[in-house]
């Protein structure tokens, strides 16, 4: 996370801030409506084993979200959604192996009055 105190003077990673917040604002006037936040942020290296995310956002009321095709559990009447996602992957003690995940992608997409709208978020993956 960056602070006041951690910064940076490269001109190429501040052009790639500028063209990140500017898709950001725009996709808040199309429809519908999607914003997403992960934590871990994107892009972080998300270490072997359990590989645990949580997906929040706000979408337009009444659009129906899903992550990677299965529908969010938790959607508020404002268009508030909130879920924990675990990724495939990690070691399964009952079935005696570990299960290396291959896709780093989250996909998440709102469905609204039959226009759609997809973000995805890309991480790391560890050994």
């Amino acid at each position: 996370m960056w602070s006041f105190y951690e910064y940076t003077r490269d001109n190429n990673k501040m052009l790639e801030t500028r063209k990140t917040i500017a898709r950001e604002i725009e996709a808040l006037k199309s429809q519908p409506m999607l914003f997403v936040q992960t934590t871990p942020e994107e892009g972080t290296a998300i270490p072997f084993g359990p590989r645990h995310l949580i997906i929040r956002g706000l979408t337009t009321p009444g659009a129906k979200v899903s992550i990677n095709g299965e529908p969010v559990k938790s959607m508020e009447p404002t268009g508030y959604f909130f879920e924990r996602y675990f990724m495939a992957g990690g070691f399964f003690p009952d079935k005696g192996r570990a299960i290396k995940d291959t896709n780093p992608t989250i996909t998440i997409t709102a469905e609204f009055n039959g226009k759609k709208r997809t973000v995805e978020r890309t991480f790391k993956l560890l050994d």
